[in-house]
């Protein structure tokens, strides 16, 4: 359709037709857009094409609500960073951590009783046993592994649509594809540093890669003396992340918090910017932790440094609907016009 009145009455008919799908067979549609313009236009229909009294967002309660609409206000003024963990990547078909060391194991040869005693190692010591027994092979093998996911997830074309500094301890290149698939590019920190600033291109639109990349096999982090050598081999990306921390709020999606490097420079940051009593200055938080199902105990661990947002009691409730389903309504209050009261 080439006439812009045309293209909009199709759109509109569009809207009205999924809506009515949705309601009469209670199914979710997603609609997927080549442009920045047609998306706008596309959660404009939304809006004013909805039945629902409460709204696109009506599953979402009146907290999430608020936190997706100041999540956004941070993303406009350019004071948001995104932190990018396994969880999600892992619904594209990445394995876990258990499960990469299960395949590597495999695939270096090792009979079943061997691979039952090396799963009795911590996940740091399995690798090291792994790379002796591949050799060279082993972190290239990794990368193979990593490289099966069958594309991104809707997470990861939701959150490339920001354009904000993002940081992940992922290994794919998923979220890269996300924005290759809309005809943009954004660079891995370190390796494509140079070809960033030669090409002029906005260090906040750009991806900070700290356990390495399946593009360069050979600095994937994975065994234990990478672990323990990582403050030394790595300075410089801690240096990176202490920066995002000091100058945004940042947003973490499908992380554990588990991470002990993460952790260190977390505390360097609570050093430097908390009172002296060791606590936050006013309600000021270093930023926002998305969780599937609440944990108390977690909340109670990380409450002080960050807001904590789940979205289920139990997998039952279904929580990474509502998750994706709250990344929609950070993305639509961010680029569209309608606001998500």
């Amino acid at each position: 359709v080439k006439d812009e009145t045309s293209k909009a009455d199709v759109l509109k008919e569009l809207m009205s037709f999924v809506y009515t799908v949705t309601n009469q067979y209670g199914v979710d549609i997603a609609i997927c857009t080549p442009d920045r313009n047609m998306y706008l236009s596309v959660l404009t229909l939304r809006e004013y094409e909805c039945p629902f009294e409460d709204g696109a967002f009506w599953m979402l309660s009146q907290e999430q609500k608020v936190r997706a609409s100041t999540l956004a206000r941070d993303a406009k003024v350019g004071r948001l960073a995104i932190f990018l963990g396994a969880g999600v990547s892992i619904p594209s078909g990445a394995p876990s951590w258990g499960r990469l060391l299960e395949l590597l194991a495999v695939k270096a040869g090792l009979n079943e009783e061997d691979r039952c005693s090396l799963s009795s190692l911590d996940y740091l010591d399995q690798p090291t046993i792994l790379e002796e027994e591949l050799g060279k092979a082993f972190k290239p093998s990794v990368a193979d592994l990593v490289n099966e996911s069958y594309r991104y997830t809707p997470a990861h074309a939701l959150l490339k649509t920001l354009r904000c500094p993002a940081v992940t301890t992922n290994y794919d290149a998923l979220y890269e594809q996300a924005a290759q698939s809309c005809g943009e590019y954004i660079p891995c920190l370190p390796f494509e540093s140079r070809r960033m600033i030669e090409n002029n291109h906005p260090i906040h639109n750009s991806l900070l890669k700290l356990h390495g990349c399946v593009n360069y096999p050979d600095t994937i982090v994975l065994t234990r003396k990478d672990y323990m050598r990582y403050p030394d081999t790595s300075q410089a990306l801690r240096g990176r992340l202490q920066g995002i921390f000091l100058t945004n709020e940042v947003l973490f999606c499908g992380f554990s918090m588990t991470d002990d490097n993460v952790h260190k420079v977390i505390d360097d940051v609570r050093k430097a910017v908390y009172g002296e009593n060791g606590h936050p200055v006013g309600n000021s938080k270093l930023g926002t932790v998305l969780t599937m199902i609440e944990n108390k105990m977690f909340n109670r661990l990380w409450d002080q440094d960050f807001n904590i947002q789940s979205f289920g009691k139990s997998w039952s409730d279904n929580p990474s609907w509502y998750h994706d389903c709250f990344l929609d309504a950070l993305i639509s209050n961010y680029i569209g016009t309608n606001k998500v009261n």
